[in-house]
């Protein structure tokens, strides 16, 4: 039986809990884990592809910094503490920025990228007092040496396409392996890949195509990681009609954290 994951990426020192809250309140009371994919030290001047403030960012009279780093004073990370079973943390870069070639890590050599995953734990795991095992790279941009860095660094690296050209030859057998069967999860080293299908579960999706989205994602997987992001449900006072029919189709089926909880 396929294993479900939900990775909710974005959240940051700007991210007003409450709203997130209200976002996944289907999926939060239905006992559901979350991973959430934390930036840890966010940039404030980052934009998206058509030029506008990305949407994650929410402390529009902070605009004068350059960034906000996590701490363990942010309301962000008293949340999570509070809910160590269901929220479960990812490092989601460092700073989300598009540190060259527009994307963070997509570009970057091992030493490069290594460092940057180096602070990006480190402040993340003072900001919620315990060890973060996973990580995802912004926009699942990842260079050669960025995946070589996750792969010492993680036990879980979640991401989308996974070239064989960026993996070090030994790698190859378990690629070829997990490409077979399409079974979109392997073991490199002693790190463990899932890769996803895509985003296709957001607001324009009509509400009744969630439950086969989801059969089409996880058709003959170990793993189905459904990638989600909070900031697009967010504007409505109640939780969007796609997020409902989400808890409602996961309800049927196997839904599990990618990484150990907090508090274990």
């Amino acid at each position: 039986m396929t294993q479900f994951v939900l990775r909710d990426d974005d959240a940051n020192a700007t991210t007003p809990p409450a709203r997130l809250e209200r976002a996944y309140a289907p999926l939060l009371d239905a006992g559901f884990a979350i991973n959430l994919s934390v930036i840890p030290d966010v940039a404030l001047d980052t934009l998206a592809p058509d030029g506008a403030r990305e949407r994650f960012l929410c402390a529009a009279q902070e605009r004068h910094l350059q960034k906000i780093t996590l701490t363990s004073q942010h309301e962000l990370s008293q949340w999570i503490r509070r809910h160590p079973t269901q929220l479960v943390p990812l490092v989601h870069g460092l700073t989300h920025s598009r540190v060259r070639e527009g994307t963070e890590f997509g570009a970057l050599s091992a030493v490069e990228a290594g460092d940057r995953m180096d602070r990006g734990k480190s402040i993340l795991e003072a900001a919620l007092g315990a060890p973060v095992e996973g990580f995802v790279a912004p926009w699942d941009a990842m260079s050669r040496g960025a995946i070589t860095a996750a792969l010492s660094r993680f036990r879980v690296l979640s991401t989308s396409w996974l070239d064989r050209a960026k993996l070090a030859p030994k790698h190859w057998p378990a690629h070829y392996a997990e490409r077979l069967r399409r079974r979109e999860t392997l073991e490199l080293d002693r790190c463990r890949v899932l890769r996803h299908r895509g985003g296709p579960i957001g607001p324009s999706l009509d509400p009744s195509l969630v439950s086969s989205t989801l059969d089409r994602l996880s058709s003959g997987a170990d793993v189905c990681v459904v990638v989600l992001h909070h900031w697009m449900f967010w504007e409505s006072d109640a939780p969007h009609p796609v997020v409902r029919a989400l808890a409602k189709a996961l309800a049927r089926r196997r839904v599990a954290p990618m990484t150990s909880p907090i508090a274990a």
